[in-house]
């Protein structure tokens, strides 16, 4: 492996808060198609995302069962379904900053088809798989409650959807005020992105951060509808 491919994963291992034994998994991970047919000697993502899909659904599901004891498999099927959707996947790809890292083939095609929302959840996939091969299961629930906790503790029928809006029509309905404020990160925009904080009534319900604006807002706003659903009775899962 090159020094400056040695030295990208090692950023990306930060960005993903592991520490690989083997590097050449999270290589693989954060390898196109298109790079790996145009180079014999690499393998593109697409059997660790295999094996990721599989992980990441055992997760959740596992997580759900735990979470929500009374709840029958229908309300478990459908929460399930938006936490592992590809939009949460991907908007969870975009706040980890890794995308860049992931080699494609020549040619601009390729590298629209890398900046995809699709490949933006084969990539978390992936990931999972690799880390689930190269620290075990302990590892890869870690990873994936860490970079999902806001799906998993938000409320269902938002998951993957407009949070914003959920967490303002929250308010609407029982005439409290809401606020959502967002700001540029400590360094700008360009070096550590936004920051956003959501209101009730002037208190703080939410934080979230993001490499954009929406990415922080969203987050903040899913982050408060989790907290507000855990102490109001009459919060209804849809």
């Amino acid at each position: 492996m090159k020094p400056e491919r040695r030295n990208a994963l090692s950023e990306a291992e930060g960005k993903l808060g592991y520490k690989f034994k083997n590097l050449s998994l999270l290589d693989a991970a954060l390898t196109h198609s298109s790079y790996a047919n145009e180079h014999k000697s690499h393998s593109s993502y697409e059997r660790l995302e295999f094996l990721g899909d599989s992980v990441l659904g055992m997760i959740v599901s596992t997580e759900l069962i735990d979470k929500f004891p009374d709840k029958d498999e229908g309300f478990l099927t459908k929460f399930k379904s938006g936490v592992v959707s590809g939009a949460t996947l991907k908007e969870a790809v975009e706040r980890i900053g890794i995308i860049g890292y992931v080699l494609h083939g020549n040619g601009k095609a390729s590298g629209e088809v890398v900046a995809s929302d699709n490949v933006k959840e084969d990539v978390f996939e992936a990931c999972v798989g690799a880390i689930m091969l190269d620290g075990g299961i302990d590892e890869a629930r870690r990873f994936v409650l860490r970079e999902l906790n806001s799906a998993l503790n938000g409320k269902i029928g938002s998951v993957g959807n407009d949070f914003k809006s959920e967490f303002y029509e929250y308010a609407a309905k029982r005439a409290l005020r809401a606020e959502i404020i967002s700001k540029e990160a400590d360094g700008g925009a360009l070096l550590n992105g936004f920051v956003a904080h959501a209101y009730i009534d002037g208190e703080l319900v939410g934080s979230g951060a993001g490499k954009s604006k929406k990415i922080a807002e969203r987050v903040a706003a899913c982050k408060a509808l989790g907290k507000l659903s855990e102490g109001d009775n009459s919060v209804s899962i849809k």
